[in-house]
């Protein structure tokens, strides 16, 4: 069974049985013959999945279509990645893909529609009781090149990373090669501690004293998070700020189909891509795509 199908069938089997991720972040255990894979056929309502950085703005917009009276069963699985999204739309296994990043030609000469969902600022952050709320690139440079080893308060820093290729990190590439290399260096020498998904990044720098990494600010405000999105060279990591060009890190997000919206994902994307919910969401750091 492909990583993506097995993650789907977890989300769903879960919430079948009312299973949530207990409070200490360890997965649940699944039931006996839990090997499957959803059909598309079988089950009801609308299935979304893909990459983590989507998954919190497309909770919070289902929580805002539900409150509209929709009477549409909708489940979002947990993270399976932009490339898991584009197979699983392919193969008819979720309705609507959740995409990082634009879709090469390829993707979409096989028929996967991608719908502009919004764009995402991405900070640099640490826990909130550290006491940081700024850096210089500089510094950032300092911390991943093993130069800097401990916070003003003593503490050790411990800098972590996503893995090569993500899309956060294509972002911060396309902004700051300087800085994109000293994080790939320390990836490479074993410097960082290295996440695949956006939801490990937000659990390690919960759990981890000192640590710092990139995360979407639009998970940490959607989430409600004790995270502090990092001032960086004196600018915030704001929705206007990137707007007006003065912040740098930003990425753009999508919504995946098997051709033109049909059906439920039609209705919903339609709800979804309405200037209403693309003013909510600017609220939560979020800047409307075209």
């Amino acid at each position: 069974m492909r990583p993506w199908m097995w993650t789907i069938c977890c989300a769903l089997l879960m919430a079948a049985c009312g299973q949530g991720q207990p409070p200490d972040g360890t997965p649940p255990a699944m039931p006996d013959g839990a090997l499957c894979v959803p059909d598309p056929q079988t089950h009801n309502g609308l299935l979304l999945a893909g990459s983590g950085s989507n998954l919190a703005a497309t909770r919070f917009l289902l929580q805002r279509y539900r409150a509209m009276g929709h009477p549409e069963a909708l489940r979002v699985a947990e993270s399976i990645g932009t490339g898991g999204a584009v197979r699983a739309v392919m193969d008819g296994v979720i309705d609507v893909g959740l995409a990082s990043r634009t879709l090469s030609p390829k993707e979409t000469s096989k028929g996967v529609v991608q719908t502009p969902m919004a764009r995402s600022v991405l900070a640099f952050a640490t826990h909130r009781t550290l006491g940081v709320q700024a850096l210089t690139t500089q510094q950032l440079l300092d911390i991943y090149a093993g130069r800097t080893a401990r916070w003003p308060s003593g503490e050790p820093v411990v800098p972590l990373l996503r893995e090569e290729g993500d899309s956060g990190m294509r972002a911060i590439a396309a902004r700051s090669k300087t800085l994109a290399e000293a994080m790939s260096n320390a990836r490479r020498d074993g410097r960082a501690l290295v996440f695949h998904t956006d939801q490990e990044m937000r659990d390690a720098l919960l759990a981890i004293e000192g640590a710092v990494g990139p995360l979407d600010v639009g998970i940490i405000e959607l989430e409600a998070l004790p995270i502090e999105a990092l001032t960086l060279d004196g600018v915030q990591p704001t929705a206007q700020e990137a707007a007006a060009g003065r912040y740098p890190f930003t990425k753009s997000l999508y919504w995946l189909t098997d051709g033109p919206p049909k059906g439920q994902a039609a209705r919903f994307l339609e709800f979804a891509t309405a200037p209403a919910q693309r003013a909510a969401l600017e609220v939560h750091g979020y800047l409307p795509l075209p």
